[in-house]
């Protein structure tokens, strides 16, 4: 038998038993066009079980967000009073009484 997905496989396995999941040590001789070929093969109810629940959780995992670097604006400086340069701060000190 081939399928597309393991949840096809998994729909064929219980509608060819009335409805009713087959005893997972069964054996079974299925091909699954997504199954990858370094995986192990799938042999047993069992597998065809366990990879249609992680290909069901896939499709249910919500999407990692990627996250921007935030526009930041640079901070507005607002003086008390005039600006005062190198110049009038040394003339002002100069002055000064203390």
């Amino acid at each position: 038998m081939n399928y597309l997905s393991y949840k096809e496989a998994f729909s064929a396995l219980v509608q060819e038993n009335d409805g009713v999941l087959p005893d997972l040590y069964e054996t079974v001789e299925i091909a699954i066009f997504c199954h990858p070929a370094d995986a192990p093969p799938i042999t047993t109810v069992a597998d065809v079980v366990a990879y249609a629940i992680i290909e069901a959780s896939d499709e249910f995992r919500v999407p990692a967000f990627s996250r921007q670097p935030a526009q930041l604006v640079p901070a507005a400086h607002e003086y008390a009073g005039p600006y005062t340069g190198f110049e009038r701060v040394l003339e002002l000190a100069v002055t000064s009484y203390n």
